[in-house]
């Protein structure tokens, strides 16, 4: 007896029992009665097929528009409707995403996904690569200042350009860090390590940088009080409420929530200025 030909290839990501972006799930179901030469015909094939198709928009799992049922297709029509979710960037239909929900354990940062999974950690490598290449440019003694703002400067237009252009092939994505969101960000971030270097190193204007030089110092300290404390919330209890219903009304909509984001950025300066001046640092 001859097999029938009911192939379904589906491609989904249950929502499980924990907080994630809603499932995308597709469902391809081919059936054909005519199989290869010298092959019985079938009879119930495609019929099967169009059954099935309808089973899984009227369970709810699959939405209607991304269950493709074809019948008795030729190479050409199954190829033209498999390709539809190839090269898809959307979020949850990508295939960065899809290997996080399905191979990646412990906790994920967005629900069923995280942004540096196990596929992005390899484009986040050149971004920090990227930071090391400038380092040891700004360390190279050999390099007069003024050029090192100058191949800053350059490198950093360069990318940005050559970023975007592969952008159009390969969207700028940061949340799942793609390779032209990493020459993209790359870029602008030479070019204002470029402008920095000349007002801070070049002409000398250090004074107005000092709380960044206190951020700088303690860095993964500030990040690891963010994690217990949160500044914006706790700046929420200084300037929200009527503080901040008061600036709404009178400034405008939002403002109050400005203001907290402003009390809780200055919460951590002073707890950065704190600790420096203390000589108090966190070191990995």
């Amino acid at each position: 007896m001859r097999k029938l030909l009911l192939l379904t290839l589906l491609a989904s990501t249950p929502a499980l029992a924990q907080e994630a972006p809603p499932a995308h799930s597709f469902a391809f179901v081919v059936g054909a009665n005519r199989g290869g030469a010298q092959q019985q015909e079938l009879r119930y094939a495609e019929e099967d097929a169009r059954r099935l198709a309808e089973l899984l928009t009227s369970l709810g799992r699959f939405p209607a528009s991304n269950v493709h049922l074809l019948s008795a297709p030729t190479r050409a029509q199954f190829l033209a409707t498999t390709n539809w979710v190839r090269g898809r960037f959307d979020d949850g239909l990508n295939l960065t995403q899809q290997i996080d929900f399905q191979y990646l354990p412990g906790h994920r940062w967005d629900g069923a996904y995280d942004p540096e999974g196990i596929l992005s950690t390899l484009p986040a490598i050149g971004t920090c690569l990227l930071g090391v290449f400038a380092g040891l440019l700004l360390r190279n003694n050999s390099v007069p200042d003024q050029k090192k703002v100058i191949y800053l400067l350059l490198s950093g237009v360069g990318a940005v350009l050559i970023g975007f252009l592969w952008g159009l092939q390969f969207p700028v994505i940061k949340k799942i860090w793609t390779s032209s969101y990493v020459l993209v960000a790359g870029g602008f971030s030479a070019m204002l390590l470029g402008v920095f270097h000349q007002i801070v190193d070049v002409w000398g204007h250090r004074r107005w940088a000092t709380p960044f030089i206190w951020i700088g110092a303690n860095a993964i300290t500030l990040y690891f009080v963010e994690n217990i404390v949160n500044y914006e919330r706790l700046a929420g209890r200084l300037a929200g409420g009527d503080v901040s219903r008061f600036f709404d009304a009178h400034v405008a909509a939002g403002a109050g929530q400005f203001i907290a984001a402003c009390l809780g950025l200055l919460l951590a300066i002073a707890l950065a200025g704190f600790l420096y001046r203390r000589k108090i640092f966190l070191r990995v």
